[in-house]
């Protein structure tokens, strides 16, 4: 060669490096390694030689193989869990459910009880208090004198007696009803109570109606339709009550009572026709006469109250309508001494000459 080539790189180096690799390979290998050993030459062949959808399925089943392990896995961790979930008592689970609703129903118990206590507290306290023993009249019926109205006053006060929390709405109706007794043990003037509602600090407005009078006994002593006997007056009512003349007797009374207040829608009517009643009494029959200021005997009959049923005795509207059918012939009951209305066919007798 010619000097100055001999470095140069020869284009048949490339050829002897493959036989020298195989020419040491066989002094490498180990003498126990198997035929079919992983990166051996022979076993490369025959993948290449393989078909891809076989090695693409071998691939799927391995897959699959280790899903199915690892679904088994789960599946005895399962079980585990189930069997720890049976070994628990009931009391247990019930425990187990109900502890994160102990912090909250402790917090709703606490805030209850502050509220009552507070509420309690409260009901004690003055502001929240109404006295009956100061109870005062700011209101009343212009009939109504100013005696009349301190009577009914003083009456409440002494009956109510004990004080009522503006907060306890039970303790109001116990006034409502102690008020409105039938019985008037309280007052007879209150008929019934309108409206009675508690004004903060230590007030309630409390409305009544009250009974009137339509007679009196004696002179000043008042009586409503119901029969209750009021009191003394003075009033200043229009019709005024009429004069009771009868016997004292509580049937008596109580049924003239009655049979006056059935006359009172009447009397501004029967006052423009001429005829003033002024009194009222009962008959030996029972039944109840009206007198007139001219001394005329108008027999009413008897009161509602006495005989709902019966079949004789006309409504009060039917009586006043044969009173008037008198009238048209006797205007103001003129020359007349008696009159019955409580029949079907109105009877007048004359005054004797």
């Amino acid at each position: 060669m010619d000097p100055g080539f001999d470095d140069l790189p020869s284009d048949e180096l490339p050829d002897e490096a493959p036989d020298e690799a195989s020419d040491h390979a066989p002094d490498h290998a180990p003498d126990h390694a198997p035929d079919h050993a992983p990166g051996s030459v022979g076993e490369e062949s025959a993948f290449d030689g393989a078909d891809p959808r076989a090695a693409g399925e071998g691939e799927t089943d391995a897959l699959s193989n280790g899903d199915a392990g690892d679904t088994d896995l789960d599946g005895d961790d399962g079980e585990t869990e189930t069997d720890e979930q049976r070994a628990r008592t009931p009391g247990e689970r019930w425990l187990q459910r109900v502890r994160p609703l102990v912090l909250p129903a402790l917090l709703t118990v606490g805030v209850l009880v502050l509220i009552v206590r507070a509420r309690a507290t409260l009901e004690q306290t003055p502001r929240f208090l109404v006295d009956p023993s100061v109870c005062a009249v700011v209101a009343r019926p212009a009939w109504v004198s100013d005696p009349v109205a301190r009577q009914i006053a003083l009456s409440v006060a002494t009956g109510l007696g004990r004080q009522a929390s503006l907060l306890d709405g039970g303790q109001l109706r116990v006034w409502a009803d102690a008020l409105s007794d039938p019985r008037g043990e309280i007052s007879p003037w209150i008929e019934s109570v309108e409206r009675l509602e508690p004004r903060f600090p230590h007030q309630a407005d409390v409305s009544i109606r009250v009974r009137k009078p339509v007679l009196t006994v004696a002179g000043d002593l008042l009586v409503a339709a119901s029969g209750h006997v009021l009191g003394p007056g003075p009033v200043a009512i229009s019709p005024a009550p009429l004069r009771y003349d009868g016997r004292l007797t509580d049937e008596d009374l109580v049924e003239c009572a009655a049979a006056a207040g059935e006359l009172v829608p009447f009397r501004d009517e029967l006052d423009r026709a001429g005829v003033r009643v002024v009194s009222v009494g009962t008959a030996e029959d029972g039944t109840v006469t009206f007198t007139t200021d001219a001394d005329v005997k108008i027999s009413w009959g008897r009161s509602a109250r006495k005989s709902a049923w019966s079949h004789l005795d006309l409504p009060p509207s039917e009586r006043l309508g044969n009173l008037r059918q008198v009238l048209v012939d006797h205007p103001g009951l003129a020359g007349l001494g008696y009159v019955r209305i409580w029949t079907d066919r109105p009877l007048s007798v004359r005054r004797d000459a």
